[in-house]
C-alpha cells in the first residue's frame, strides 16, 4: 500500500475514534503534512524549500506496553500502521483485553502487519528499527540500556496532568467539565488530571464542594470499577493521609469519588476520581516537578507568563477546561512529534 492507501484503510478500521483524536481521512492526511511535511514524502522523493527529501518509515517497531490503558497502545498501533511498519506489541501481564478487540478487529491487509506478544522477545527487539515503551521511569530506562544506538527509542514514562481555575470561574459549568476528564480512564493516564489549582483558598473551597457534587451527579453514570486490595488501600491511605494534615476531604458515601478541598501539597492520587484542590497557582516544590508534568487545562485564557511558567516545568499541552483526555492527534507527546521521531531521512542533492 501506498501512503493514500494507507490513510484509506487505517479510517476506515477506526472509524472516526474520537478518544484518538481524528475524525476522518483528512484528519490523517494532515498528520502526515504536519509532521513530515508532504503527504507523499514517505512514498516519493518531494521538494520542501531548497532541498528534496523522503522519509523512510520503520521496518518495523517493537513496543512494550503499559498496563493500565488500552488507549495508549491504540494509538501507536494506528500511528505505526500509517506508516506501513511491521508491529509487534509486548502486551502486559494482564493482557490488555480492549487492545486486543481493536487488533482482532482489524481488516486482514492491516492485522498481518500486526503481532501481539505474550512474553518479552529480546531477539525481535534487537531486530526492530524503532522501539517504543510505555511504562514506568524505570522500565524506560532498563529498556533503553538493551537496545542498539542506531534503533529508533520513543520511551513515555510516569507524568501526571493538572487544571486551573480562575478566580470566578468557579460555576457548576466549570465542574462538570473538570468531572469528565477526571473520570476519563479512571485517571490512570498522563492525562488524567490529579490536582486542580485554584488561585484564592476562597475559590479552592467553592470550586472543591461544586467538583464533588458533579462527581458524584457523573458516577451515576459512570460507576466506580470495582477494585482490588491494593488500590482500595492506596485510596484509605490518600484519604486519611489528607484527613491527617487538617485537610477537608469530601468523600462519596461509597468511595466513589475523594476530593481534597484545601490541599497542601501535589502529588500523584491512586486514581478513581481521587483528586486534589489547591488555594494556589504555584505548585509546591516545582522544582521536584520539572519534567514531570504532561498538560494543563485551564478554566479562562491564561496570560503568557503563566504559559511560560508551566512550559518551564515541562508541561506540552494546554487545554479548556474538561478537554484534557481528548489531545489532537498531531500533539507531540513529552514535547516529541510521534511520527516525525520514528522515520529516516533521506536527502536528494
Amino acid at each position: 500500500m501506498n501512503t493514500a492507501a494507507r490513510i484509506n484503510a487505517v479510517a476506515a478500521a477506526f472509524g472516526g475514534r474520537a478518544d484518538l483524536g481524528f475524525a476522518n481521512e483528512a484528519d490523517l492526511q494532515n498528520l502526515i503534512v504536519t509532521e513530515l511535511g508532504h503527504a507523499d514524502i514517505l512514498d516519493q522523493p518531494v521538494l520542501r524549500g531548497n532541498v528534496t527529501l523522503m522519509a523512510r518509515p520503520p521496518h518495523s517497531i517493537y513496543h512494550l506496553c503499559a498496563s493500565n490503558l488500552a488507549v495508549s497502545a491504540e494509538t501507536s498501533l494506528l500511528l505505526g500502521l500509517l506508516l506501513g511498519s511491521q508491529l509487534y506489541f509486548k502486551l502486559p501481564s494482564g493482557g490488555l483485553e480492549a487492545f486486543v478487540k481493536t487488533v482482532e478487529g482489524l481488516p486482514a491487509a492491516l492485522r498481518e502487519k500486526v503481532t501481539l506478544l505474550s512474553q518479552h522477545d529480546s531477539a525481535l527487539m534487537a531486530a526492530a528499527a524503532a522501539v517504543v515503551v510505555y511504562g514506568s521511569d524505570e522500565t524506560i530506562a532498563t529498556i533503553h540500556r538493551q537496545i542498539h544506538w542506531r534503533q529508533r527509542f520513543l520511551g513515555y514514562g510516569h507524568k501526571i496532568s493538572l487544571g486551573l481555575i480562575e478566580q470566578g470561574d468557579e460555576t457548576p459549568e466549570i465542574a462538570a467539565a473538570a468531572a469528565r476528564e477526571v473520570l476519563a480512564y479512571e485517571q490512570l493516564g498522563c492525562l488524567s488530571p490529579q490536582a486542580y489549582l485554584c488561585r484564592n483558598p476562597e475559590s479552592c473551597e467553592k470550586f472543591a464542594a461544586l467538583l464533588a457534587t458533579a462527581l458524584a451527579e457523573q458516577r451515576q453514570t459512570q460507576p466506580l470499577p470495582k477494585l482490588d486490595f491494593d488500590q482500595a488501600a492506596l485510596r484509605q491511605h490518600f484519604h486519611q493521609s489528607a484527613a491527617a494534615r487538617g485537610e477537608k476531604v469530601l468523600a462519596g458515601a461509597d468511595g466513589e469519588y475523594l476530593v481534597i478541598s484545601g490541599a497542601r501539597q501535589l502529588e500523584t492520587g491512586p486514581a478513581h476520581a481521587a483528586v486534589s484542590v489547591l488555594s494556589s497557582w504555584e505548585i509546591p516544590d516545582a522544582v521536584s516537578w520539572n519534567n514531570k508534568l504532561s498538560a494543563v487545562s485551564h478554566s479562562s485564557p491564561l496570560a503568557p507568563e503563566v504559559i511560560a511558567t508551566f512550559t518551564n516545568l515541562g508541561v506540552s499541552r494546554f487545554c479548556p477546561t474538561g478537554n484534557l483526555q481528548n489531545p489532537p492527534l498531531a500533539w507531540h507527546h513529552d514535547t516529541r512529534p510521534r511520527l516525525a521521531d520514528l522515520v529516516r531521512w533521506v536527502t536528494f542533492g
